[in-house]
């Protein structure tokens, strides 16, 4: 984790797991295969740069809903030609479910899919809910490219100029001059005059 939050963030939880490694050579030269499995408990994660787009996201949707810890969390994962390869990863809390499937590589290169589905598991409402919010639940699903230190996430199925009053003031900011486009001051006069 170091590798990939500072050390000001707040993330926490239990995890646990199994690798298998079949075939090993150098971190940069040769392949690797193998498999395994990991599980999460009681996890604060929404700290790590991989949640940031979409927590902000579903923070405007529904406030608080990013600051909740997942009760559980699992994936399965192969690895092949040093990439890890998960289609089932799954983190679960009382608010959402937060599903992701893709890769990652040795480079912490990501490609990848993350999609949130809200109040899905709350008891008895939470069913009816979720199929209440199925014909949206596509403004929830992200693409996660860059590396898992600086992930870079967009939605997957709405294009960016429909998210814009989801993110006002990062709007906002977008339509202001950069500060290197901004004009040069004049320079001051001489002095004495």
């Amino acid at each position: 984790l170091a590798e990939v939050a500072p050390s000001t963030n707040r993330i926490d939880g239990i995890v646990g797991g199994r690798l298998t490694v079949r075939e090993a050579h150098s971190r940069t030269n040769g392949p690797w295969t193998g498999s395994g499995v990991a599980r999460l408990r009681d996890g604060f994660l929404w700290d790590l740069p991989l949640f940031g787009g979409l927590s902000s996201a579903l923070d405007h949707i529904a406030p608080g809903v990013a600051q909740s810890r997942f009760n559980s969390g699992s994936a399965t994962f192969t690895i092949t030609n040093r990439t890890l390869r998960s289609q089932d990863l799954e983190f679960r809390s009382a608010s959402m479910r937060l599903q992701a499937t893709g890769t990652v590589d040795f480079d912490s290169r990501l490609d990848a899919v993350m999609r949130a589905e809200l109040l899905r598991d709350v008891p008895v409402l939470g069913p009816l809910v979720s199929l209440a919010l199925s014909p949206v639940t596509k403004l929830f699903e992200y693409d996660v490219r860059g590396t898992l230190g600086k992930p870079e996430t967009s939605p997957a199925h709405v294009p960016g100029v429909l998210m814009a009053p989801l993110r006002p003031l990062q709007t906002f900011r977008s339509l202001l001059p950069a500060e290197s486009e901004k004009p040069a001051a004049p320079p001051p006069p001489p002095a004495g005059k």
